[in-house]
């Protein structure tokens, strides 16, 4: 399936949102952590099917004057259950790797570094500085932690991460990593896990990566899926983020909420609300949502 990129503006950055695949998985399978009654309520109440949870892969790409910059890169190679589309996606917004001089990660789990190497072990992006947190990098790259994981994230890592051993940036939590871009620290989902925040004059972005899996959880923070590391941290920062973006009305872009994954939320009660971008497929500032 061709999916266009979805084009928005925050300030002087221009911004594509890449898809880069799909998946459906049953929702008591992933959040199953969460006890049975208290997962029901929530699904009945955003009417989700129990076997349906849809969750996308979306890459950010962000350009101003100075600046192309990559989000995360997908699943990159196939893994088993498909292979990712960044080349293809970046081509259609009329970018090649060349043109890409910073690679941002969120996080190090397979369907967000996939994309860093091709099928010889080579750095797609070879001349664009690579940034991630350094808590995040250093979870990755032990052998000790790597033994400890399932086979496949312990290989995607190895394959996607060593190539980058002599050259990755790390950074900490309000480091910039290029005027108007600063990591945010995230931890929970994985313990050094960073959100991104892109700030142009008035106007922000919050790149939370998988702070949150699906709209269920801005409604529903409590409800954390299995593959969490922290569960506690992980709706500690989810709901410190989602106060935040509330507060100061910013757009929010989340890896896998439904394509394009950018919206806002709005306060509802004790927790919050999504609101969906609505205009797909046509590039308008923030001052325009």
């Amino acid at each position: 399936m061709t999916v266009s990129p979805y084009t928005f503006d925050v300030g002087s950055w221009e911004c594509a949102v890449l898809h880069d695949g799909e998946a459906t998985f049953p929702v008591k399978a992933f959040f199953e952590s969460t006890p049975a009654p208290e997962l029901e309520r929530a699904l009945t109440a955003v009417h989700l099917a129990p076997d349906a949870l849809p969750l996308t892969i979306n890459l950010l790409l962000a350009r101003n004057e100075s600046h192309s910059v990559l989000i995360d890169t997908g699943i990159g190679r196939d893994v088993g259950g498909g292979e990712g589309q960044l080349l293809a996606r970046l081509a259609t917004a009329g970018v090649t790797p060349d043109d890409i001089d910073v690679v941002a990660i969120t996080h190090c789990h397979w369907d967000h570094i996939g994309g860093l190497t091709d099928d010889a072990g080579r750095l797609i992006f070879p001349d664009a500085r690579h940034v991630m947190s350094a808590t995040e990098w250093a979870l990755w790259t032990s052998a000790e932690a790597l033994a400890g994981m399932a086979p496949m994230l312990e290989r995607m890592a190895r394959e996607n991460l060593t190539p980058l051993r002599d050259r990755i940036e790390l950074l900490a939590g309000g480091d910039e990593v290029v005027p108007g871009l600063t990591f945010v620290a995230a931890p929970g989902h994985t313990p050094g896990q960073v959100a991104y925040l892109m700030a142009s004059g008035a106007q922000e972005l919050l790149h939370i990566g998988d702070v949150a899996h699906h709209p269920l959880q801005v409604l529903f923070p409590e409800i954390t899926p299995e593959i969490d590391l922290q569960p506690a941290e992980s709706v500690s920062t989810r709901r410190r983020l989602l106060q935040r973006a509330a507060e100061r009305g910013m757009l929010l872009l989340a890896s896998h909420f439904p394509f394009p994954g950018t919206g806002r939320v709005v306060s509802a009660g004790d927790s919050w609300a999504w609101r969906p971008l609505p205009s797909y497929g046509a590039r308008c500032s923030d001052d325009e949502k």
